[in-house]
């Protein structure tokens, strides 16, 4: 495997973690990123693979070799930059929502609030922003404390109303996303980013 990441998914994972930790010396860069994923706890089929990357296992799906850890951060600044100026914005915020740290993926969580605000029959911008920011990522992912219950008493709007609506977002939030991996594999792939679908068949 010559490109770097198995998939635009898994591209999109790395690099918004290295992006949101400052550039560091030598081995810091690795370092920070072991000490960032064990924080999370229990980890996805992709973060445990990525940490045995990490650890020096052979059979990483991520391919850093022969690159320094400032080559490896321009890397991933290429593939910020990609979703910055290459997606319109409704894919771009939720490749945002979905991936990005800090304000970044607060500014993602906001504007697509407001946007899918207008088709769901829920009109409390709160919840909405709820939803998004907890729907958008894996089940593993989500923050245990924000239940429905949770939101419900936050902002006075039912359950089962949001229970509807959380089902709209996901569905939304997926074909946003599925759009902006359609828009970026190809580039990525050209600039051997990203395996190609052979490739990740293959290996």
């Amino acid at each position: 495997m010559d490109a770097i990441f198995r998939s635009t998914q898994q591209a999109l994972h790395v690099a918004y973690l290295v992006m949101s930790e400052p550039v560091r010396e030598k081995n810091g860069l690795r370092l920070t990123l072991i000490r960032i994923i064990e924080s999370i706890g229990t980890l996805n089929k992709r973060q445990a693979a990525f940490l045995d990357y990490l650890y020096g296992s052979a059979d990483g799906t991520v391919n850093f070799s022969g690159l320094s850890p400032l080559e490896v951060r321009g890397q991933c600044a290429m593939i910020t930059a990609a979703v910055l100026h290459q997606l319109p914005p409704a894919e771009r915020h939720a490749v945002w929502v979905r991936y990005g740290r800090g304000t970044q993926r607060k500014e993602g969580v906001i504007w697509t609030s407001k946007k899918l605000r207008a088709t769901l029959n829920l009109t409390n911008l709160n919840a909405v922003r709820y939803l998004v920011a907890e729907q958008s990522l894996p089940k593993d992912e989500r923050d245990p404390e924000k239940t429905f219950k949770y939101i419900a008493n936050e902002t006075g709007v039912p359950v089962r109303t949001l229970e509807r609506a959380a089902q709209q977002i996901r569905l939304q939030m997926r074909a946003l996303e599925n759009r902006a991996y359609d828009a970026l594999t190809p580039m990525f792939v050209r600039d051997e980013l990203v395996c190609t679908p052979d490739e990740v068949v293959a290996a």
